[in-house]
């Protein structure tokens, strides 16, 4: 029986296909990293406090 990873590295043996597989392997990862970096964002916005206003007096 032969597996994935086999099939995967004789695959990639081919150039042609070799050049794809690598193009979509960064187009995911810029996706991935693009996902980490909203991510990161929205968990450091919910951990600050909101900034309440402080009364202005004359």
């Amino acid at each position: 029986m032969i597996t994935w990873h086999e099939v995967r590295e004789e695959l990639l043996k081919d150039p042609n296909v070799k050049r794809e597989y690598d193009a979509l392997m960064r187009e995911e990862s810029a996706e991935q990293e693009a996902l980490d970096r909203a991510e990161e964002e929205q968990r450091r916005r919910a951990s600050t406090p909101p900034v309440t206003p402080r009364p202005a007096y004359a």
